[in-house]
């Protein structure tokens, strides 16, 4: 729900994020899990902060404005700020280079989003698996969610990191949790946060391979995020700490964003 003043901008009470500005993002920005597909800013107000993708942009430069069109095509999406930095991270075809205070060199902007393709097993090699949808697969005896872990970045003005992994979750569970995603009448929060443990490593952080953790499921977002992680991880404590900028480099060492 969306709050606003004449002297102050807009803001919306974010289920990850809380009571936070307002930005505006395209369907697309919000359905596309598996490919990066534009990030086109048409503001620059940062209090008025609004893009939409390529496609978007595309439209609109053929209709030649906001017709009927394109806002049924673009559908647009409001979020809270540090969502829309998200999805600018995910989405952004641009890098920007310039000189790198945590090593001094000159390179493009690290990323701010990974994904990993495939659940694993604990020494790293990929599970074959069969999908149900796009964030939901399984094997024989395996369940497997595709989750999202936020982990804080210390002084920096440009959101968390964001790792896009599998969560391995009890077959009835993701039972229950594909009924759930199929009714299209079903409530828009499923009734408790699920638990599992991680089905990949977070390669920067040592022994966080199989880190008990639970995520919350929201209807229209394919990909939960998690909400708790076992106190005395590794993991844990990194989230609870924030993240340095050598480890964002050390992160994306280890990780290719998809």
């Amino acid at each position: 729900m969306a709050n606003s003043s004449r002297d102050t901008p807009a803001t919306i009470i974010c289920d990850i994020h809380g009571d936070r500005p307002c930005a505006i993002v395209c369907r697309h920005h919000l359905a596309a899990l598996d490919r990066a597909v534009g990030f086109v800013e048409n503001s620059k107000d940062p209090d008025d902060r609004q893009a939409w993708c390529d496609d978007c942009e595309s439209l609109f430069l053929r209709e030649g404005g906001k017709t009927k069109s394109f806002l049924e095509f673009n559908n647009f999406g409001v979020v809270c700020v540090d969502c829309f930095i998200r999805l600018r991270s995910r989405h952004s075809n641009e890098a920007s280079t310039s000189e790198c205070s945590e090593c001094g060199r000159f390179h493009d902007e690290l990323p701010r989003v990974f994904m990993t393709e495939l659940p694993e097993t604990k020494d790293g090699s990929t599970i074959q698996v069969r999908h149900e949808r796009k964030s939901m697969c399984r094997t024989k005896s395996q369940s497997f969610v595709r989750c999202e872990i936020e982990i804080p970045v210390r002084s920096s003005e440009d959101g968390p990191l964001g790792f896009i992994c599998w969560v391995e979750i009890r077959r009835q569970d993701y039972r229950q949790l594909l009924a759930f995603r199929k009714d299209k009448g079903s409530a828009s929060v499923f009734p408790n946060w699920v638990t599992g443990t991680l089905a990949n490593a977070v390669r920067a952080v040592p022994n966080s391979f199989g880190t008990p953790v639970k995520f919350e499921v929201l209807k229209d977002d394919p990909t939960p995020y998690i909400k708790w992680v076992a106190p005395g991880t590794p993991l844990a404590a990194l989230i609870n700490s924030g993240a340095s900028l050598a480890f964002c480099h050390d992160f994306a060492d280890r990780h290719s964003l998809s």
